[in-house]
C-alpha cells in the first residue's frame, strides 16, 4: 500500500512539473501608436520563438527595426526557409497585396519594430 501511495504522489509531482514548465504561447503583441486618415503606425514586438503567420498585405507598408532582429523567413510560394538579420535602423518596404511570409524569431531577444502601413 505505501508503494502504490508514494508511486501516486511522485506521479502527481512529476505531473505538475511538467505542467508548469511548458512555456506559455509567444504571443506577438501589436499596439497602434498612431492612427489618422492617411497612416497607422503600430508597434509590434514578437518574443524568442515568437511566429507570424502568412497573410496578404492589406496596404503598402513601411517597416521599421527598432531593435536587432534575427529571424526565420519561410517563403509563401517555394517553402525555402532563410534566415535574415537585420540590424536596429534598418528599413524595408512592401507593397499592397504582397504575400506577407511566415516569419519566427529565432534570435534570443525579443524583435520590435514599426509597421507603418499607409491608408
Amino acid at each position: 500500500m505505501k508503494k502504490i501511495a508514494l508511486t501516486a504522489l511522485l506521479s502527481s509531482a512529476l505531473t505538475l512539473c511538467v505542467a508548469y514548465s511548458v512555456s506559455p504561447a509567444k504571443e506577438i503583441t501589436r499596439k497602434v501608436v498612431l492612427e489618422n486618415a492617411r497612416v497607422q503606425v503600430t508597434e509590434r514586438i514578437m518574443p524568442p520563438g515568437g511566429v507570424r503567420s502568412p497573410y496578404i498585405r492589406p496596404s503598402d507598408q513601411v517597416i521599421v527595426f527598432v531593435s536587432h532582429a534575427t529571424y526565420e523567413r519561410t517563403d509563401p510560394k517555394t517553402g525555402e526557409k532563410i534566415i535574415r538579420k537585420r540590424k536596429a535602423g534598418h528599413v524595408i518596404w512592401h507593397e499592397r497585396g504582397e504575400n506577407a511570409p511566415k516569419l519566427v524569431n529565432v534570435g534570443k531577444d525579443p524583435m520590435r519594430s514599426l509597421v507603418i502601413a499607409l491608408k
